[in-house]
């Protein structure tokens, strides 16, 4: 099974900021996200793009 990673934009490009994501949910303003282990990494920011192809969630940061 190919679980997403989580990209995030900023200024100089892109980065990777978690792997073999499980589950993605919004908890207020931020986003939780988490494996199948149970690590979870919370993150203030809105989905910009999902590429289901390569298996990539895109986040930019929030205001």
């Amino acid at each position: 099974m190919c679980m997403p990673s989580v990209w995030i934009k900023n200024n100089s490009g892109e980065e990777q900021i978690f792997a073999e994501t499980a589950t993605l949910r919004f908890d207020d303003n931020k986003i939780v996200l988490s494996t199948i282990f149970g690590d979870e990494k919370m993150i203030k920011a809105e989905i910009d793009k999902i590429d289901f192809v390569n298996s990539k969630i895109f986040l930019k940061q929030a205001n």
